[in-house]
């Protein structure tokens, strides 16, 4: 299953349309041109430090749950470059950890520059339709708002480039990587 892409709005963007790189401001586009303009390039801040290469696992408060997770950051990143990110979500009754040992997803981010995170469902279940899976369904887990959460929390920590947030799931984790699709498709 390929991943789902949440797409974030650049800051102040506002949803009006990037200006051209190749004329100015209001200028008409060229002749012959068809389809959409490409979104301006995201930069970094230029005191940004480069994010340590490694593994690390941390917590956020959400929804009044300590909510945990690990993230790996690959060697050789920059502080000016943005960085794409993936959540690899994991199946039921399993947790981040046990994910990231399956998915391989570690030997692509090293290979390619990817930031990943495997956070853990409630109880090892993620709620993908307010009914299924165990706890995360019965009490209808925001786990959507978690995944966003995280999403805000490492982008202050490091640049992650807003156009290019994946999420991939097993199983339960697939399930809720469909709902980030339809729910979380802004």
């Amino acid at each position: 299953m390929a991943p789902t892409q949440i797409p974030r709005p650049q800051e102040g963007s506002g949803g009006a349309p990037p200006e051209s790189d190749t004329g100015a401001a209001g200028a008409e586009p060229d002749a012959g041109t068809d389809g959409p303009s490409m979104p301006p390039k995201q930069t970094c801040p230029t005191q940004a430090t480069a994010p340590t290469a490694g593994d690390r696992s941390g917590t956020l408060q959400h929804d009044g749950r300590s909510r945990s997770y690990d993230v790996h950051v690959p060697p050789g990143l920059s502080a000016t470059d943005p960085l794409p990110l993936v959540f690899d979500l994991h199946g039921a009754g399993g947790d981040g950890q046990q994910q990231r040992q399956l998915s391989g997803w570690n030997h692509v981010a090293d290979r390619e520059g990817i930031v990943v995170v495997y956070p853990d469902g409630v109880d090892g279940y993620w709620n993908v339709d307010d009914t299924c899976c165990g706890t995360a369904g019965n009490e209808k887990i925001d786990d959507v708002g978690l995944i966003r959460a995280l999403i805000d929390k490492l982008s202050d920590e490091m640049c992650i480039d807003s156009t290019r947030i994946y999420v991939s799931g097993f199983s339960n984790g697939g399930g809720l990587t469909h709902r980030m699709g339809c729910d979380a498709a802004d």
